[in-house]
């Protein structure tokens, strides 16, 4: 019945019975070693009872951005999910999170952007709204940190159940995408996050290299076209392959050249038929 009722609520949206528009509460969900408060924007379901919790894990290069999309955010509570668009610590610049990092000193490298993800897990599950179950969606930069949380952490506590990545970045020292010409971005946001242009260091800080048998379940999608590095998608599959892992599925969306959320509104109802398998009990 559960089921039924947040098929019907995917219906209702898609027809514009149910408000799309964003609706959420701003609440504080930890603080880190160094004195930053973090915050996530929480959207609430309509279905009773504690139900899965989704973070929806925002793109910007490992250095800026705001928690959302709040657009997949409020999609995912319409399907029944307590959704939780989140934000956390980041690179130079930081922007928005400057000014909050510069008085705690804090330059949001790595591994510190993961350790707030992980923080936010741990959060969601023991939170009376939730039934245990956290996943994440992750748009870039957040497809990077959905994919790491899914490979690394214990089961039960500060490792997601299941992930859906749209477009991240999985492998830094991949020399193709290191130095792909037409997406020098890549190169400067991975030696920024990092701090370091030392392969071998691009590679332990890599989310591939957190793959194993034991991985969270995977849904992969990146454009054929992606601003992402074209390396990227193939480079997590073959680590997903060469770990065993078979939980997992990939789209490579044919003829586009959008990345991340932007083409939220295409994969939304596989991505909602995801976690329906994964997270429904």
């Amino acid at each position: 019945m559960k089921r039924f009722f947040a098929l019907c609520l995917v219906i209702a949206t898609s027809l514009g019975i149910v408000n799309n528009a964003a609706a959420y509460t701003k609440e504080k969900y930890g603080t880190t070693s160094t004195g930053v408060d973090l915050f996530w924007y929480s959207f609430t379901t309509a279905l009773a009872g504690p139900r899965p919790a989704i973070l929806v894990i925002h793109a910007g290069g490992f250095k800026a951005g705001n928690p959302g999309s709040l657009i997949a955010a409020q999609d995912l509570a319409n399907a029944g999910y307590w959704t939780l668009a989140i934000e956390y610590r980041l690179a130079p610049p930081a922007k928005p999170m400057q000014p909050r990092q510069s008085a705690a000193n804090d330059n949001g490298l790595y591994p510190k952007q993961t350790a707030d993800v992980q923080m936010a897990i741990l959060r969601a599950r023991i939170d009376p709204r939730c039934n245990g179950l956290v996943a994440a969606v992750g748009g870039s930069a957040g497809g990077s940190h959905t994919v790491y949380c899914a490979g690394i952490g214990t089961k039960g506590g500060n490792k997601l159940d299941a992930g859906v990545s749209l477009s991240g970045a999985y492998d830094f020292h991949d020399p193709t995408s290191l130095f792909d010409p037409l997406r020098p971005s890549f190169a400067a946001n991975v030696y920024n996050y990092v701090g370091s242009s030392n392969a071998t260091i691009l590679d332990n800080a890599s989310p591939y290299k957190q793959i194993n048998a034991s991985v969270a379940p995977l849904y992969i999608i990146a454009s054929d076209n992606d601003p992402m590095p074209l390396h990227q998608f193939p480079d997590l599959i073959n680590a997903l392959n060469s770990a065993g892992a078979t939980n997992y599925q990939a789209l490579l969306r044919p003829n586009s050249s959008l990345h991340g959320f932007d083409y939220w509104p295409d994969v939304r109802d596989s991505v909602i038929a995801f976690f329906d398998r994964w997270l429904i009990r």
